[in-house]
């Protein structure tokens, strides 16, 4: 709006200038014009088209750009006002990606800090994993204490939202690990956060009551998201996806097959990956880890569990998750699971 007022503004002068350089040439040569009444009647003109649009015409898009200036990125609502797209009141159903992330330990930090050298450090963690995530083109859902609830293909469709979200957790994580410091007093911890990726149909739009709502996203596929982060913990990862996650992301992250889990509170199983990075950047070190983790899991899944777990040590201590799995594959050889066992892991903490 500024910057069309600003132009028609620039011509108006310009045509003024050029009005005044005609007529005086004119009556110069004898004839004479009206010298300011153009001048006032355009003036005028301007004054009632630019209030018409205003008032009128751009109501709608100030309208958007009110409603989503303060979670979105400016050049998300840039790009929405410029389409005039608005997700639909009360909700719809669409497929997107949700992101979970906390800091691993943070009740720990929180234990040695004050109050303002807790908060003073939790915002720039925020802001620099807000700034990552809009990037990648996810706008921040909400933040509860330490944790980000982001979302990925809303309210912009994204054909590629799955792929952003991943490569914006492996941009949270490349962050992070040049972050020391950031909570004063706790200087010697190293920064770890815990993501967890799940894409999925979910109900997004404005939910709430009539005189307070948010633009938020609910359903199954966003608590998976949830368990997901949570179930790094058994893994020593920072990152897990869900397998329509991994699907969705095609070649374009290189990703390893961890597990075939059951999480807490719910029945179905299902396989998770790891992202390591870009498909770009995997160089011939990461391809063959890759390679002999695939390996490894193969033969665990054929319980053979002494050959997964050779495979794996040797992959170790560079490796914690491989190390942790080899762990369980040892314990499986001193205590083999029954005849009618699928290779589910039963995760026992959320």
């Amino acid at each position: 709006m500024r910057l069309v007022a600003w132009r028609a503004g620039v011509a108006i002068l310009m045509g003024g200038v050029i009005w005044l350089v005609i007529s005086t040439a004119l009556f110069r040569s004898g004839l004479v014009l009206p010298l300011f009444d153009p001048l006032i009647a355009g003036a005028f003109t301007f004054a009632i088209l630019l209030g018409y649009r205003f008032a009128v015409s751009d109501k709608d898009k100030r309208r958007l750009r009110h409603a989503f200036a303060f979670y979105l990125a400016p050049a998300l609502v840039d790009r929405m006002v410029e389409k005039g797209e608005a997700p639909e009141l009360g909700g719809e159903s669409r497929e997107l990606t949700v992101l979970f992330s906390d800091i691993e330990g943070f009740t720990a930090i929180s234990e040695k800090l004050s109050a303002e050298r807790l908060v003073a450090g939790l915002n720039i963690y925020l802001s620099e994993m807000t700034d990552i995530i809009e990037w990648h083109g996810g706008f921040v859902d909400k933040y509860f204490g330490d944790a980000i609830v982001a979302v990925f293909g809303a309210p912009l469709e994204d054909a590629e939202h799955a792929r952003h979200a991943a490569a914006a957790a492996l941009a949270c994580r490349a962050r992070l690990a040049e972050m020391p410091g950031v909570f004063a007093g706790c200087e010697e911890l190293t920064l770890r956060a815990r993501i967890g990726l799940n894409t999925g149909d979910m109900l997004v739009g404005n939910i709430g009551s009539r005189r307070r709502f948010n633009y938020t996203v609910m359903g199954d596929a966003v608590n998976l998201a949830a368990r997901l982060e949570g179930a790094n913990k058994a893994f020593g990862s920072a990152i897990l996806v869900s397998e329509s996650t991994a699907r969705a992301c095609g070649d374009a992250i290189a990703m390893r097959e961890l597990d075939f889990i059951r999480v807490i509170g719910r029945e179905a199983p299902l396989s998770v990956y790891e992202p390591i990075c870009l498909s770009d950047q995997l160089d011939t070190g990461a391809k063959e880890a890759l390679e002999a983790f695939a390996q490894a899991l193969t033969h665990y899944r054929k319980r053979d569990f002494e050959a997964a777990a050779l495979v794996l040590e040797a992959m170790a201590p560079d490796d914690v998750v491989a190390a942790r799995f080899a762990a369980r594959a040892r314990a499986m050889m001193a205590a083999p699971p029954p005849p009618d066992w699928q290779g589910i892991n039963e995760l026992s903490q959320k």
